[in-house]
Parts: C-alpha cells; structure tokens; sequence
C-alpha cells in the first residue's frame, strides 16, 4: 500500500456544509469531526471533488494528448471507482478509444481519508493575517503520518516544542521582536520564537495557542457567517446563513492507493497549479478554490503562496 499526504490550502472561501442547523441563526453549518468538532472535509466529499476536478479539468485537458501524459476515462474509473447510479446514466462507449465501461460497480485503487483542519488566519495589526494552529492540530497530522509509516522530522520536532504550552500562553513565529503594541485577534501576552521551523507549511506569520484555545477559534459562532439571498425569479424568498471557513485556512489529508498506480499524484501535481481543486459547494460565487500540494513537496519549499 502506497500513501502519500497533502496540504489544502483555501485560496478563497470554503463551504463543505454538514447539511444540518444548529437549531439557531447558522442555517447551513461546514462539517466537522466527531472527535475534536474541529471543521473537517469529510471523505466522500474530497474523492468526489477530486473527481470532477479530473473529469471536468484534467480530463479535457488531456484528451487530445497521447501515452502516459493523457488521461483517461478509464484511468479516472481506476482511480476513483464508479457506481450503480453511474452505470445507469453513462452505459454506452467512452469517447477517444477508452474501453467500455465494465457492468458492476467498482471500487477504486485509491482511498481518500478526511481532511483536517491544521491552521485557520487570525488577523493582526502587524501583518494581515498570522496562522493560528496548536498542539493537537500537529500532534493528528503527526500520527497520521506514523500510522501509515511516514513522519518528517521537523514536524516531530515542532510537535515536541509546543505540546506542553499553557492556557494562558501564545507562541508568535516569524517577528524579530514583540512589541507593546502587537495585536492578534482572540489574544494577548504573546512569546517570541527566534524562527518559524515550519515555515514552508504554514507561511511566514505563525502563532501557537492551547488547544482549548484553538477549538474556541473554530465554535460555530465564531467562525465566520454570511448572510445569503435565495433569489427566484429576481425576487428574494429567503435569507439565510451560511458558515465558511475562511481563505487561507489549511488542511491536511491522506491517500492510500491499493494498487501500484501514481495516476492521482501525477496528473493531480502536474494540473493543479494552473487550475486550483474547487471544493465544497457554492463554486459559482467563488467559493472552495484550493490549492492542493503533496506535503513532501511543502516541506521541502514548494508552496509559494504566502
């Protein structure tokens, strides 16, 4: 079994909605975890991303192409699976010399684990936004990674110099020096750190909080909400609200392909850096553009965005 993890990075707002109310003003609620109720993008909504981002994008990119830098219908069928309900609207034969689709419904080389919030912004009178994360956003990328034998050095060692941090403390990375007049949304009292270790993860404006801190950041209430118009016919028939989770938020998640393929890390790194994954719903006010880089190629410089 082949594993490889990633790095999400919202470039524009985010909705992966729970399809559920919280009983109060929040009508459409982003999904969460069980364990922590950190915000999360379950599974199922990930692949099926994935999905249409092949199909749709790479796919058509591709198709005129030929040998290993076309991808096709068959491949997208081999990484992802396909379905009953799929059988029953595209029963005919794949365009461009594909084979015929098979006539049971298959499961894919690839499984697609949930993404987990590592990092979400929090404004500052200094920079635009600092990163915030802590110890156990760290600490569940790190046995994540162990789980399925992989680790990094520099998370481990950023794990191990945080984890012990206090309620009342804030660690602050990537400023030379503190001053009076620093302030961060949500907190006070900060502690310098000389560097920022993991700087080609989360950019160069960190800050590291406790963790019942970091699940305060990241309560229904104080995540953000918009206020959305249901439009018919030009008039409006219903205002609701709506959770995001906000641009730049990071997440992290992890394959596993069952097969000896690299299909889905080839074409997903060769294609996603001229068209970002759109994830979650409302893609057309923009919302769920991400860029979506293996972690490997993060922590050895590749993300350029901050």
């Amino acid at each position: 079994m082949r594993t490889e993890a990633y790095i999400i990075t919202c470039k524009t707002n985010m909705h992966a909605g729970k399809g559920t109310a919280d009983q109060g003003v929040i009508d459409n609620l982003v999904q969460k975890d069980h364990t922590e109720e950190l915000p999360c993008v379950y599974a199922s909504s990930l692949k099926g991303a994935f999905r249409e981002y092949f199909e749709e994008y790479v796919y058509s990119k591709t198709r005129n192409f030929t040998g290993e830098e076309r991808l096709t219908q068959s491949k997208i069928d081999e990484i992802f699976g396909w379905s009953s309900n799929r059988l029953e609207t595209e029963k005919k034969t794949l365009q461009n010399g594909d084979a015929q689709m098979e006539e049971s419904p298959k499961k894919g080389n690839y499984v697609f684990h949930d993404a987990l919030l590592l990092s979400i912004p929090v404004r500052s009178n200094k920079q635009s936004f600092f990163q915030a994360t802590s110890p156990m956003a760290i600490k569940r990328i790190v046995e994540t990674l162990n789980t399925f034998g992989l680790s990094y050095k520099e998370l481990d060692q950023f794990y191990a110099s945080i984890k012990d941090i206090t309620e009342n403390k804030t660690y602050v990375y990537g400023l030379p020096s503190i001053t009076n007049d620093l302030q961060i949304e949500f907190f006070s009292g900060f502690d310098a750190k000389e560097n920022n270790p993991l700087k080609n993860v989360f950019g160069d404006y960190l800050v590291v909080v406790h963790d019942e801190t970091f699940k305060l950041l990241n309560e229904d209430y104080n995540l953000p909400i918009v206020a959305r118009n249901q439009l018919e016919n030009g008039e409006s028939q219903n205002l609701f609200y709506e959770q995001i989770i906000p641009r730049q938020s990071k997440f992290f998640f992890v394959t596993n392909s069952l097969k000896d393929s690299v299909d889905f890390e080839h074409f997903l790194s060769k294609h996603v850096k001229d068209m970002p994954v759109q994830i979650g719903a409302n893609a057309s006010i923009g919302y769920g553009f991400c860029h979506v880089l293996p972690l490997s190629a993060t922590m050895k410089g590749g993300n350029k965005d901050e």
